[in-house]
């Protein structure tokens, strides 16, 4: 019976944590803790309505993320890149997110197809209604989804281990916020024809789409921190 009990509140203990980790996690991507901010095992207690034991332990999970670094001093703290970060990202992304692409306009299903094409529908109306903050924040988080999308449509598990540590929203946002209309509109023109490669089952201009669009990114980067 014992033993029973402790399976039972190690369970618990474990949803807990889950519990903390997405609740943390979605908070850090969506940028309502910024980068450098001081996460105190305490108030990440409230708002999970959870105990400290568990909040340590997304936390620990958010640290093997790269989302979250501990320091000996301050603790918890939200992970911060600097420009040579981001641009190093950008090379691995082109990398393995062409490869996605290739695979993914063989390997994806249908509802997966629907489910860019509205994103892409979505994302290019966005950037019709003009600049604005919410705005801004919208199309990186659809930009983010959309990306994670074709990852999934790939199929591969290596790919979305490999994948998992460079495609993630806060980066996307900042990046977002170097591009004007024009650069808006043809980000959201390089996903239309992204989605019909991928429904033609080109795996040759799927990828090669996809390497364009990343780099094209990256040199709109580069412009900017020399500017």
């Amino acid at each position: 019976m014992a033993g029973c009990e402790s399976t039972i509140m190690e369970a618990g203990m474990s949803a807990a944590a889950d519990h903390a980790y997405d609740i943390i996690r979605r908070k850090i991507l969506e940028g309502a803790f910024s980068a450098g901010q001081r996460l105190k095992e305490s108030e990440l207690s409230e708002i999970c309505e959870v105990s400290r034991t568990p909040v340590r332990e997304a936390l620990r999970r958010l640290v093997a993320d790269g989302l979250v670094i501990i320091t000996p001093n301050s603790g918890a703290i939200v992970s911060e890149w600097d420009d040579r970060d981001i641009v190093d990202i950008y090379l691995v992304r082109i990398q393995l997110e062409s490869l996605a692409a290739g695979l993914a306009a063989q390997r994806r299903t249908e509802a997966q197809l629907r489910q860019m094409d509205g994103l892409a529908r979505n994302m290019s109306d966005l950037v019709s209604e003009g600049p604005g903050r919410d705005t801004e924040i919208e199309i990186a988080k659809l930009n983010n989804e959309f990306h994670h999308l074709i990852i999934t449509a790939a199929n591969s598990r290596a790919l979305t281990a490999a994948a998992a540590q460079v495609v993630e929203a806060p980066l996307m946002l900042r990046t977002f916020r170097i591009y004007d209309a024009d650069r808006l509109r043809r980000s959201a023109s390089d996903h239309v024809e992204l989605v019909a490669a991928i429904a033609a089952q080109d795996s040759d201009s799927a990828e090669s789409l996809m390497r364009a669009h990343i780099l094209s990114g990256l040199r709109m980067l580069r412009e900017a921190q020399n500017g």
